[in-house]
């Protein structure tokens, strides 16, 4: 068995499964019906506490420095109330967890049946938020539903995510022929699942939001991937991710501002710093995220000490894309690493548990949900640090955020609903 076959097929138990069970497995496969028997005779065990156990310490942790961070421009206009953003984030994480409820709960093998409409639900709203969208800081990304604004985009990664693992699922014909097979598979896997991914890529990138559009491409890219191991589909997987790096890097040139931040980081990576003009312009954020992160030092200035929140990581970052810095420059390198480590732990928990899953499309789902918080985590620390060009990105569970906590919450729920079922033969 390959490495791709044990990632996707879920170890067998050494115990021969009950008589009665093999039985009722065997007639289900004759009538072709696809089914979790694990899900079907309640073979339940607990969901896995050391992941609920990191997840609850980031959303505490991320309460705790959402208040930190906005303090000090809550208290002004139009505010005027330190802990007012720390309000609507616990209103968002509220909804949050009641979405993470509602899909820890429902049978995640019955999302099938509402996939397609989910997607096609999702893509309305990408086309809708380019006419009817609310414009900040020249970018459509946000329609306003009863007062409160919704990032349609948050809701595409997760959508897309829920199609993919039920549309890779579906039984593919047997074909041992190599040029047949090879036709076969552009015809019916590779096109499809290029045509879809350009259509929600391309209405995200122009609202614009390139990182958003990079997350969702590189994200389906990988689940596209690990979904099979014939070495037709291994290579064109190969090839298609390539071909998605260049687009997106092609994609750093279609608007001057992406350019100029370009140029900052290629200065910074060559030179060691940002020329003086470009820190009143293109580099100024950049530049004070650096000045936080150096700041903090080892053991970081103190909790609450931050300096640069104090309006210097400009429009109102501090709380949302540029929450890493705050951190950096209150708790130092120490606090970073920790960070940094239980991020890793929890990457590697979400891994384990696609692992374990008791079928394959549970697999797909979990393994897209952790590959979507990774990356997203990834690079949000990686622009802070200046390891890629400064992209604003939210720092899942920790930057405040009303449509990207509900969804990243909300997709939680049905890995932590994966993690309750045991594995049978």
């Amino acid at each position: 068995m390959s490495i791709f076959s044990r990632i996707i097929k879920p170890k067998t138990s050494s115990k021969k499964p009950v008589k009665k069970i093999k039985e009722r497995k065997q007639q289900s496969e004759k009538k072709g019906i696809l089914q979790d028997y694990g899900l079907m005779f309640g073979l339940k065990q607990k969901p896995d506490v050391i992941f609920i156990v990191i997840l609850a310490a980031f959303i505490i942790f991320g309460l705790i420095m959402v208040y930190d961070s906005s303090a000090v421009v809550a208290s002004k206009a139009p505010f005027y109330d330190q802990f007012a953003i720390l309000k609507n984030q616990l209103f968002n994480v509220g909804a949050g967890i009641v979405g993470l409820l509602f899909f820890y709960f429902f049978d995640y093998r019955r999302l099938g049946k509402w996939s397609l409409f989910i997607l096609i639900g999702s893509i309305v709203l990408l086309v809708a938020v380019l006419f009817l969208g609310e414009t900040v800081n020249g970018a459509r990304r946000w329609l306003v539903v009863g007062g409160v604004n919704v990032q349609v985009s948050e809701i595409a990664k997760f959508a897309f995510v829920i199609y993919l693992a039920f549309w890779l699922n579906r039984a593919k014909q047997k074909i041992n022929k190599l040029n047949i097979a090879f036709i076969t598979y552009i015809k019916t896997d590779l096109l499809p699942f290029l045509v879809l991914l350009s259509i929600i890529g391309t209405l995200v990138m122009i609202q614009p939001d390139l990182g958003t559009a990079a997350i969702i491409a590189l994200t389906a890219s990988l689940m596209f991937f690990i979904s099979n191991d014939d070495l037709v589909h291994l290579i064109t997987s190969v090839l298609v991710f390539i071909l998605l790096i260049g687009v997106l890097i092609a994609g750093v040139f279609l608007q001057s501002y992406r350019q100029e931040r370009f140029n900052v980081y290629t200065e910074l990576l060559t030179t060691g710093r940002i020329s003086q003009d470009k820190v009143r312009d293109s580099g100024y954020q950049q530049q004070q995220v650096l000045i936080a992160i150096s700041s903090g030092g080892l053991g970081g200035v103190g909790f609450g000490e931050s300096k640069q929140k104090y309006f210097y990581l400009v429009d109102q970052t501090a709380y949302t894309d540029t929450i890493f810095a705050v951190i950096a420059e209150e708790l130092g390198l120490i606090g970073c690493v920790v960070l940094v480590i239980a991020y890793l732990i929890f990457i590697l928990r979400g891994l384990k548990i696609a692992q374990n899953a008791p079928d394959k499309i549970g697999a797909l789902l979990v393994y897209g949900i952790i590959i979507w918080v990774g990356l997203q985590s990834f690079l949000n620390i990686a622009a802070n640090v200046a390891l890629i060009p400064f992209k604003g990105i939210t720092l899942p569970f920790l930057s405040y955020g009303g449509s990207s906590i509900v969804v990243i919450l909300s997709a939680m729920g049905i890995v932590l609903n994966v993690s309750k079922y045991k594995k049978v033969v």
